[in-house]
C-alpha cells in the first residue's frame, strides 16, 4: 500500500530541479556536508536499500545512493512547527 510519503519520495524529490534560487551548486554543498559528517564518525542509517539518513540535533540529511554514489540529497531543518527542506540537490550526471 502506497502512502502519501511514498508518493512524495517517488515524485517530488526525484523530479525536483537541480538548483533552487542562488545557492549555486547545491549538490556539491550537500555531498560535502554528508561526507564531512561521515568522516567525523557520524553513522548513517539505511532506510531502504538505496535511501540513507544522517540525523543531527537540528538538521537531518537524506539521500539516495546507487552503487556507492549519491544521486539525490536533501538537507532538512528541524523546527518546532515541523520539518523544512533547506537545500536539495541532484547529481549532475543524472539530469534528464
Amino acid at each position: 500500500m502506497k502512502t502519501s510519503r511514498s508518493d512524495f519520495n517517488e515524485t517530488w524529490l526525484t523530479e525536483m530541479p537541480a538548483k533552487l534560487g542562488n545557492f549555486g551548486d547545491t549538490f556539491s554543498i550537500l555531498t560535502t556536508s554528508i561526507n564531512e559528517w561521515l568522516a567525523l564518525g557520524k553513522v548513517s542509517e539505511r532506510l531502504t536499500p538505496s535511501l540513507f539518513r544522517l540525523d543531527g540535533q537540528n538538521i537531518s540529511y537524506y539521500w539516495y545512493q546507487t552503487l556507492g554514489e549519491i544521486t539525490l540529497a536533501v538537507e532538512i531543518e528541524k523546527r518546532s512547527q515541523g520539518l523544512v527542506v533547506s537545500v536539495i540537490g541532484k547529481n549532475p550526471k543524472y539530469y534528464y
